[in-house]
């Protein structure tokens, strides 16, 4: 298996890995009501998405990052990580998904371990993420890569009853 960075043309990749993983696992990513949402973007915004991701958007140059790891051919995992508007020594990581049949293989921990270099590389000393409140084998998996609950919590989107805890954990350059 191989791990790549989201490219400039890549939305084609991203709208089929972001539409698999929400309707794999609703439940960690904001519900039922989220495929549909998903579903509903048009492909400009997948094309956006990955050229942000990419750095050929100016606002997120140097700021975003996307990772997408391959076994073969089968895209099988995904996340996305980037800097904080606020404060650029703090990284964020979202959208994490690893295909079920590709789990427990070391793939999680590769994603995490690739968005933690490359916030390092861009100044970020901590890298936060979220983890909703109806997954809790995630929040595990974090814990066991050393982040911690920080005890903040908000709704998985607008209105939502459903909830999300936020997860830190501190980087160093090596």
């Amino acid at each position: 298996m191989h791990i790549r960075t989201i490219k400039t043309g890549d939305g084609p990749l991203l709208k089929e890995l972001t539409l698999r993983s929400v309707a794999e696992a609703p439940y960690a990513f904001g519900g039922l009501d989220t495929l549909a949402e998903e579903q509903e973007r048009p492909d400009q915004h997948w094309d956006g998405f990955a050229a942000e991701c990419a750095g050929d958007v100016e606002e997120w140059r140097d700021r975003c990052v996307g990772y997408v790891a391959f076994d073969g051919e089968v895209a099988c995992a995904k996340a996305i990580g980037f800097l904080s508007a606020k404060d650029p020594t703090l990284a964020q990581m979202s959208g994490v998904w690893i295909d079920p049949r590709f789990r427990r293989q070391g793939l999680g921990r590769r994603l995490v371990g690739e968005t933690c270099e490359w916030a390092v590389s861009k100044g970020a000393n901590r890298l936060l993420l979220w983890v909703d409140d109806a997954n809790p084998d995630a929040a595990r998996f974090y814990e066991a890569l050393g982040f911690k609950a920080t005890g903040k919590t908000r709704p998985v989107g607008e209105g939502s009853p459903l909830l999300e805890s936020a997860y830190k954990r501190p980087l160093s350059a090596g």
